[in-house]
């Protein structure tokens, strides 16, 4: 469904845009996985750099070799990976950095008080830089204010989402919204 929306979207004259899906861990236990995803892609007509496949640090943790290689897969198919609840889970540091990922996404739990709390400001400071390091953008969750947004912007952070810039909306509330924003 996500690419035929995209494909929608592109096909109404929106800007590129990447969308996002979230994995479970019971969708991730296929060793086909990423021959289907390019399926999916191919059958839609999108270009596969526009999906990005989120997992999260325990379903990626949960067997490395078989994570590996669908990572992998999944990389030489275009596709860009995010892990999601970063922080939270188990991640062994020296299986991160065998991970093909583009993209960290700093949970919502070190987001939401940081602005209060230096222990959750150390540890997104330690992602950003971290990341940054081996070459992956970081993505804040649960940016809520303005002020957490300056911090994280300051600190190099290369994307966020949260509440600050909108609630979830259905597919065809979001083109509107995107719609009206290209022509203001």
């Amino acid at each position: 469904e996500a690419c035929r929306q995209l494909k929608a979207w592109q096909g109404e004259g929106l800007p590129p845009l990447v969308i996002a899906v979230n994995l479970s861990g019971r969708d991730f236990q296929s060793t086909s996985l990423a021959a289907k995803i390019s399926g999916l892609v191919r059958e839609a007509g999108i270009d596969p750099r526009c999906l990005e496949i989120e997992i999260t640090e325990s379903v990626a943790m949960h067997d490395f070799q078989k994570t590996l290689h669908i990572l992998q897969g999944l990389r030489d198919e275009g596709i860009r990976v995010a892990i999601d609840d970063f922080g939270t889970g188990y991640s062994s540091l020296a299986y991160l950095k065998r991970f093909p990922i583009q993209t960290l996404k700093i949970d919502r739990a070190f987001i939401k008080d940081m602005m209060d709390n230096t222990q959750d400001r150390a540890i997104v400071n330690a992602i950003i830089g971290m990341a940054h390091a081996m070459d992956m953008e970081v993505l804040a969750e649960g940016v809520e204010r303005p002020d957490q947004l300056q911090y994280l912007l300051d600190k190099g952070c290369d994307r966020a989402q949260g509440y600050h810039f909108g609630k979830p909306v259905p597919a065809g509330e979001f083109q509107a919204q995107l719609i009206r924003q290209m022509a203001s």
